[in-house]
């Protein structure tokens, strides 16, 4: 069982690091910054799945701004398959609403039909998302690129750990639910729109923290 109190907990360790992250959080409008952060985020996943216990330093940037691109890739490529989808649903969905004239049935098919393009997209985008992630701690573990894209082995690992990792992504999400809502009430004072990226960034490093946890558990 993945030790949650540790990964909450983990960014504690080192709160210069975190600052860092928040700071490049603000900057991540532009671009690089965000590859940055990424890359940096790896770096935590990497040092995790080693056996690591200490946040890793804010070093070898070059480094990291080259894991953030790879990251980035990684995760367009995982996009593709849903966006290729809803555009076809969506498209068919609008050429049917165009041929369609003034006919209210075929307008609410049209309508219907692109209301079923978003369900089908956003239910494959999360499959895409579970994907991605458990390829983006394989890229971390191994460095290469390809390894991210090994669907077979990818499955597998949430195969043999499905449990483990749905309650991680519970655990998560009720986290960010709690987050959200503590950030928007402090947002009506000044010190809530300050604390928003920091507070993100720390909500990553448990994220990236906690997934890598469970997978460096070999079965």
């Amino acid at each position: 069982m993945a030790d949650f109190g540790e990964a909450f907990n983990y960014g504690m360790k080192d709160i210069v690091s975190v600052l860092i992250g928040g700071v490049l959080f603000i900057l991540s409008i532009l671009l690089i910054p965000a590859f940055i952060v990424m890359g940096y985020l790896v770096r935590v996943a990497e040092t995790t799945i080693k056996g690591g216990g200490d946040v890793p330093k804010w070093e070898n940037i070059g480094d990291l701004l080259v894991k953030g691109v790879m990251v980035f890739i990684i995760e367009i490529v995982y996009m593709i398959i849903p966006v290729v989808v809803f555009l076809l649903l969506g498209g068919a969905s609008i050429f049917l609403a165009a041929g369609s004239g003034d006919d209210p049935s075929a307008a609410m098919a049209a309508m219907s039909g692109m209301i079923l393009a978003i369900v089908v997209a956003g239910i494959i985008s999360i499959i895409m998302c579970v994907l991605a992630m458990i390829g983006i701690l394989r890229y971390a573990e191994t460095g290469a690129i390809g390894e991210a894209f090994a669907v077979g082995k990818i499955i597998n690992e949430l195969k043999a750990k499905l449990g483990e990792y749905v309650i991680a992504w519970v655990v998560l999400i009720v986290a960010y639910i709690v987050i959200y809502v503590i950030l928007t009430l402090l947002s009506m004072i000044l010190i809530g729109i300050v604390l928003i990226p920091f507070v993100m960034f720390y909500y990553e490093m448990v994220v990236f923290r906690l997934l890598a946890k469970i997978y460096a558990v070999k079965t």
